[in-house]
């Protein structure tokens, strides 16, 4: 052990050790009373002795101590835990997972030969702890800084470095190839991946009818992009609520190609069902989160079968004769009154007469009662229509001169278990000029796609009745009101009753619009035939739908977003509004319009690129015009990660580190051949330790005893 003083001298430092040797002489020149020489003398060495050791606490001198000992060489194994390391191209294995196995053989090996060995992990910075045996890590971190790793670890490890063995793909993301600060210790680089560009298999669309019906096929078509599979397979699979449906199973013949699947899907059960095509590649890949994309379809009743009574023929029978004429779901049979027959079916003029049980209206998804009163002057009758809505048909009742929301007394006493209005006085009918308003409570609902738009419902004709007396039950929605006047009263109300729903139109005759020219006609087919189709689905389906392909993108990736109307007809304009999450709704991102499918009826489809990573929400709006809007579609927009922008690894990047530095680049083989170039001689080190004057206390102890000794000196001496 080697023993040294330092101090630190300067001008300022000798100057004030001068002056307090003189002041200390000065001091005692002469005293009051005198004292004789010899004790001022005394009292000269006590105060300059004094001085002195306030002037060494001033310049602090420190006792440095160096001692030489021999330590283990230490070998610090750097491993690259950045996103790019879960690729699976190390035989089949992610990169880090062929990472780790290394670097425990190293450990072992290391360990065997007296070395000590430290294991870090880094991506964009380097782990605050070194990895136990045994330990893993996960590649779950963004970015990768092989220069800062170098650099961090020779400031945690200084002197005794031995070598560096760098486990990593060598694809930096930061600090890229800037020059370190020199090299500490040789490093040794092992690869890892793959020096081509990584392969890649990704679902790019999925085509297929958003509604769908049970018991109908419908196909299901995959537009599926492969790169860097050429010569091998890819298995493409059709899967609904983790059900794998079909598979098929496609050959890539290029380097970079677009693969069609087409799959046929029967739904079997009704309601909202999610279907997801995933695509598996033949070998390792870049990216799994696009080998998938999910769609959503509305899977309705097969049929949709309509019951029409009525004591004449009208346009509204002609109109639904058509509507079923012209569908291929809508089945319908209309019942109308014969002279001294009853009713009599159209078409066939076979008999008809309403069922006694509820069980007899079953198998129709709605009933349509207009203008006779004589079927509900029945009391069985009644009751068998209210059982079959309660237990989820529907019924709609249309105003006209027979119609028994027309009659007072018991006649309308026995039909209002089952009507959507109340009596609120004596109900009759009221003529007069009747216009058709949208009510307050529809904006923006289902309801307003049943009239097109208020602009065109403004220029309708009047309607010359309308059913007064009764108001909307207190569960009924008044999508429309008849305005006369200053007063104003339902005109269409809707309730739901048990499981089933049921509606009144009190105003007519509707076939007045029909006569209005084509504006009128198309109102007229556009109120009558909605009305139906929102009763007959079960108030299931909405007017206007809207879905996006996928919950989830990336930053640079195609949104798609898909509108279905329906069998109703198609709207002058299509509009989509897109909002970022937490927005007001006033404040509109970004708006697009939708383009018509050819292919597809009623099928309406727009695209969004460039958007910014954050969560969105989307609406599909009619118009001009018009309130109809869909409900709001979610969806998010995650940043891609840089790792995932070029996965190959970068050899020359490795070699170059490691030949600057005075180590080797290797092959993931020949890490053994790593171990054996290693300097693993004991490596000497001086510890340094020093002792400074100034955190003394028998320096301290020193000081106050002189300065008290002089005190008392004068003190007896009669100076103080």
């Amino acid at each position: 052990m080697d023993l040294d003083i330092a101090m630190r001298f300067t001008i300022w430092t000798t100057v004030l050790a001068a002056g307090l040797v003189v002041l200390s002489v000065a001091a005692y020149r002469r005293t009051a009373p005198p004292l004789p020489p010899a004790r001022r003398a005394l009292l000269r060495v006590l105060r300059a002795a004094s001085f002195a050791v306030l002037a060494l606490l001033v310049v602090n001198p420190a006792i440095v101590m160096t001692r030489t000992e021999t330590r283990r060489p230490l070998v610090i194994v750097l491993l690259d835990r950045s996103r790019s390391m879960e690729t699976r191209d190390a035989g089949g294995r992610p990169r880090l997972d062929a990472a780790l196995e290394d670097a425990e053989r190293l450990r072992r090996e290391l360990s065997r030969r007296q070395a000590e060995v430290v294991v870090l992990p880094f991506a964009d910075a380097l782990a605050p702890d070194p990895l136990q045996a045994g330990g893993t890590a996960a590649p779950d971190r963004d970015g990768t800084d092989i220069r800062g790793a170098l650099d961090g670890a020779g400031d945690r490890y200084p002197g005794a470095v031995a070598a560096v063995v760098l486990l990593s793909d060598g694809r930096t993301t930061r600090g890229m190839v800037a020059s370190g600060r020199g090299a500490y210790a040789p490093v040794f680089a092992v690869g890892y991946g793959d020096t081509a560009r990584s392969a890649d298999v990704a679902v790019e669309e999925v085509v297929a009818d958003r509604v769908a019906y049970r018991g109908t096929t419908v196909p299901v078509e995959a537009v599926i992009r492969a790169e860097g599979f050429r010569g091998s397979a890819v298995e493409v699979r059709l899967i609904e609520d983790g059900k794998r449906l079909a598979a098929a199973v496609l050959a890539v013949r290029r380097d970079s190609e677009l693969l069609a699947a087409a799959f046929d899907y029967l739904p079997e059960r009704e309601g909202a069902r999610r279907l997801t095509v995933e695509a598996i590649p033949g070998g390792p890949e870049r990216d799994r989160g696009n080998n998938s994309e999910s769609i959503r379809i509305d899977v309705r009743k097969e049929r949709v079968r309509l019951l029409y009574v009525d004591n004449l023929a009208d346009w509204n029978s002609a109109f639904l004769r058509d509507l079923v004429g012209r569908s291929e779901r809508l089945e319908g049979e209309i019942a109308l009154g014969a002279a001294g027959r009853g009713f009599t079916l159209d078409p066939g003029g076979s008999r008809w007469t309403f069922p006694r049980s509820s069980s007899g209206l079953a198998r129709y998804d709605l009933v349509i009662v207009s203008d006779d009163a004589r079927l509900f002057a029945e009391k069985e009758n009644v009751e068998t229509l209210v059982r079959y809505v309660e237990e989820g048909g529907s019924a709609l009742f249309l105003a006209d001169e027979g119609s028994p929301m027309a009659r007072g007394g018991d006649s309308f006493g026995l039909i209002e278990p089952v009507l959507p209005v109340r009596r609120a006085g004596t109900p009759r009918i009221e003529y007069g000029e009747h216009f058709v308003k949208v009510s307050a409570e529809a904006a923006g609902e289902r309801f307003a796609a049943m009239l097109g738009s208020e602009r065109a419902l403004a220029a309708m004709p009047p309607l010359p009745a309308g059913i007064a007396g009764v108001v909307p039950s207190a569960g009924a929605e008044t999508p429309f009101t008849l305005a006369s006047g200053s007063s104003a009263r339902a005109f269409l109300a809707i309730e739901r009753r048990g499981s089933g729903l049921t509606a009144a139109v009190l105003g007519f005759p509707l076939w007045r619009w029909r006569l209005a020219g084509a504006e009128g006609a198309r109102v007229y087919e556009s109120f009558f035939g909605g009305l139906v189709q929102y009763l007959a689905e079960g108030a299931k389906s909405p007017p206007l739908a809207l879905d996006a392909d996928r919950t989830v993108y990336r930053s640079g990736d195609r949104v798609r977003l898909t509108a279905s109307i329906g069998e109703r007809d198609a709207p002058g304009t299509l509009r989509g509004e897109l909002r970022r999450a937490g927005d007001a709704p006033a404040d509109v991102a970004a708006t697009f319009l939708f383009e018509r499918d050819a292919r597809r009826r009623g099928v309406y489809r727009a695209s969004l690129e460039g958007l910014s990573p954050g969560s969105y929400s989307a609406v599909a709006v009619e118009g001009p015009g018009t309130a109809v809007a869909s409900s709001p579609v979610a969806f998010a927009v995650e940043p891609a990660s840089v790792e995932f922008l070029d996965l190959s690894r970068d050899g020359s990047l490795l070699a170059r580190i490691a030949a600057e530095s005075g180590g080797a680049f290797v092959e993931r083989g020949a890490i053994d051949s790593v171990v054996s170039a290693f300097d693993l001689s004991g490596r000497s080190v001086d510890r340094r330790s020093a002792r400074e004057l100034r955190g003394s206390v028998p320096a301290l102890i020193v000081l106050v005893a002189l300065l008290g000794a002089e005190w008392i000196a004068r003190k007896a001496w009669g100076l103080v």
